[in-house]
């Protein structure tokens, strides 16, 4: 993820989200490599919270699982999210 999808998160949960730690929903953009020895890159950036797509490369939907706590992080089921994510 590049900084300013880091800015534009911390804004918003001071705005917006503040504790809540419901799902949100992003898009990422791959971008193909200029070399063979270099996969896809997956951007994500401040404006993949809006869903408009600004780049060239292939869309890739995907949902941010925003905690407070590392113990709310912990307790996540990381094999169910995968499960039902993947």
């Amino acid at each position: 993820p590049e900084v300013s999808l880091w800015e534009e998160l911390g804004k918003r949960k001071l705005d917006a989200y503040k504790l809540s730690n419901s799902t949100i929903k992003l898009v990422g953009w791959y971008s193909p490599s200029r070399s063979v020895h270099v996969g896809a890159r997956l951007s994500l950036r401040n404006d993949s919270f809006d869903g408009q797509s600004t780049t060239d490369g292939c869309t890739a939907a995907g949902v941010l699982y925003n905690t407070n706590t590392i113990d709310q992080f912990k307790n996540l089921d990381k094999r169910e999210l995968l499960n039902e994510m993947g």
